[in-house]
């Protein structure tokens, strides 16, 4: 059985809403945590420069950026891309399950309403 340093088996989620929240806990963990994730929301304050400050840091990534997840995260995540000048975001959400197997969703975000 092959030994696995502690700072490999944790995975440390920068689920936090900004840049500089998430380049302030990379620089905490310095060296002790080897992997972080980058979830939807992250990324989409973020976008690809939020990678960038982790791979200086010499982290492993898991970029997680599914679009069925949470509704709270989704909800977030559209607030987010919203607030960065797009004029209308919509997250849609599975509610219930039709009969003819598809999905009934809408949740419409419009900040210039």
């Amino acid at each position: 059985m092959s030994s696995v340093d502690a700072k490999d088996r944790l995975i440390l989620a920068l689920d936090v809403a900004s840049a500089e929240e998430a380049v302030h806990l990379l620089d905490r963990i310095g060296e002790a945590i080897s992997f972080v994730k980058i979830g939807l929301e992250l990324y989409t304050v973020a976008g690809p420069e939020m990678i960038k400050h982790a791979r200086l840091r010499k982290k492993r990534i898991f970029l997680d950026l599914k679009f069925l997840d949470i509704e709270e995260t989704v909800k977030r995540a559209t607030a987010r891309a919203a607030a960065r000048s797009t004029r209308k975001a919509r997250s849609a959400r599975p509610r219930r399950a039709r009969t003819d197997g598809g999905t009934d969703t809408a949740t419409l975000t419009d900040r210039n309403a």
